[in-house]
C-alpha cells in the first residue's frame, strides 16, 4: 500500500495567498512540509491523511502556526480524485469577538450575583425590570410581604399586588418614564400577606443606562411608609381636635359674655323699675 508522506498544492486562490502571503508562483507545485512544516506539524497532516484513506469530510477548527502568527482556521478537507480540496478560513478576529463576548458574559454574570446579593441585603422591596417594564427579578422580601411566587410576580403579574386605584395612576406615570427615561417617584398601596391589607409605599424607579445613553435596566425600590401616614393622620387629627377645642372655648367665652351682659341689663332695669316704684308710692303717700 502507498503511504502518503506529503501533499504538493495544484491550485491555489487570491484568499489562500493571502493567508499564507505569498503569490501563487511561490506555492502552485510546492510541497506543504517544505514550505509550511509548522503547518504540518500542529495536526494538519494527519487530518488530511484521513481525508483522503477514509473518503470522509473533515470539517473542523484548529489554532494554527502561519507565518509566526497564532491563528484560528476554520478547515474543510473534501475527498478529490487521489487528493483533497482544503479550504482554510481565517476566523482569528471572530473567535476573538467570540472570546470578548464569552469573558462579557462572565463578568455580567458574576455582577448579576453581586447586584443580585445587594439587592437581597436591603431591608426593603426591591426589584428590577426590563427596558420595556416587565420585571426581571425581585428580592426575597418581596416574596414574603406580598406573598406572590416568582411566576406571579413576572413580567406584569406584580401588579396584581398593588392597589386597583393606585394602579390608575402610577400605570401612565410609569409608562410614560419608561419613555423618557426620567426617574419615577409616586406613592401606592401594596398588599400585605400577613393581614391581608394594603399599606402605602414610597416607591421610586430607577433607569441603568449603557455608554450610548440606552437603558439597559430599571431598578426599583419600594419602602413601607404606612406608619409615617398613620403618623401623619394621628397629627392632623390632634390638630384638628385642638382647633376644635380652641373654637369651642371662645364660643363658649362668648356665651358667658353674652349672659353677663344680658343680666348687667336685667339687674340695672330692676333697679330702674323699683326706683320708679319708689317714686310714685311716695307720691300717693303726700295726695
Amino acid at each position: 500500500a502507498n503511504v502518503i508522506t506529503d501533499f504538493s498544492i495544484s491550485t491555489v486562490n487570491q484568499k489562500a495567498q493571502d493567508l499564507f502571503d505569498k503569490p501563487e508562483s511561490r506555492l502552485i507545485d510546492r510541497t506543504l512540509w517544505n514550505t509550511y512544516p509548522k503547518l504540518m506539524e500542529q495536526g494538519m497532516f494527519e487530518l488530511m491523511v484521513q481525508v483522503v484513506e477514509t473518503g470522509r469530510s473533515v470539517d473542523t477548527e484548529l489554532m494554527q502556526e502561519i507565518n509566526r502568527k497564532e491563528v484560528c482556521l476554520h478547515v474543510v478537507a473534501v475527498k478529490f480524485d487521489d487528493g483533497l480540496v482544503l479550504t482554510l478560513q481565517n476566523i482569528t478576529e471572530r473567535k476573538l469577538n467570540e472570546q470578548a463576548v464569552l469573558r462579557q458574559q462572565e463578568e455580567l454574570r458574576q455582577n448579576a450575583d453581586k447586584f443580585k446579593n445587594l439587592l437581597e441585603a436591603v431591608p426593603h422591596i426591591t426589584w428590577t425590570n426590563k427596558p420595556n417594564g416587565e420585571n426581571n427579578t425581585f428580592n426575597r422580601f418581596w416574596h414574603e410581604y406580598t406573598g406572590f411566587t416568582e411566576e406571579e410576580s413576572e413580567g406584569w403579574g406584580w401588579k396584581k399586588a398593588f392597589h386597583p386605584d393606585d394602579l390608575k395612576i402610577i400605570i401612565p406615570e410609569y409608562e410614560r418614564c419608561l419613555k423618557t427615561g426620567e426617574i419615577h417617584n409616586t406613592e401606592a398601596r401594596i398588599l400585605r400577606k400577613a393581614d391581608r391589607t394594603y399599606r402605602w409605599h414610597l416607591i421610586k424607579n430607577v433607569p441603568v443606562k449603557n455608554d450610548r445613553g440606552d437603558i439597559t435596566l430599571w431598578i426599583g425600590t419600594a419602602t413601607d411608609i404606612q406608619d409615617q401616614k398613620d403618623a401623619e393622620q394621628a397629627t392632623i387629627k390632634l390638630k384638628l381636635s385642638q382647633q376644635l377645642e380652641t373654637i369651642n372655648t371662645m364660643l363658649q367665652t362668648q356665651e358667658e359674655e353674652r349672659s353677663r351682659i344680658w343680666e348687667a341689663r336685667h339687674n340695672g332695669l330692676g333697679q330702674i323699675l323699683y326706683a320708679a316704684k319708689l317714686s310714685l308710692d311716695n307720691l300717693a303717700t303726700r295726695t
